[in-house]
């Protein structure tokens, strides 16, 4: 399932992750394990304005299956979930996704340096 939309000029893919709606923008960087795309959450049938996600879309490495790629992903968002809220999907596509909340002009690397984030 994908449809496109604009928002505020700017154009977005509705998506399903699990049993989640999102709508995916466009790509706002890259990680180590793949492409980081700006996007919101779909609540009960409407956008959730309040909160930029930011949407990874994980790869896998070389010799590792999409089991081990959902296993680290998980270890991973229980990790940031002492930070902030992360969740693991499984889009249509067999990617592995992880949510978070975005924060405009940031890196997940750098928050997770900062004192307000570190453990």
């Amino acid at each position: 399932m994908s449809a496109n939309f604009k928002i505020d000029g700017k154009n977005y893919s509705k998506k399903r992750f699990g049993a989640q709606e999102f709508f995916v923008g466009e790509e706002i960087g890259q990680g180590g394990f793949g492409a980081v795309f700006e996007g919101y959450a779909i609540i009960a049938g409407k956008i959730d304005p309040t909160q930029p996600l930011a949407i990874k879309y994980l790869n896998k490495h070389p010799g590792q299956t999409q089991q081990d790629l959902l296993n680290d992903a998980r270890k991973e968002a229980e990790i940031q979930r002492m930070r902030f809220p992360t969740n693991v999907y499984t889009a249509e596509d067999d990617k592995v996704v992880m949510v978070m909340p975005r924060f405009p002009g940031k890196s997940l690397d750098k928050l997770m340096k900062t004192s307000k984030f570190a453990r």
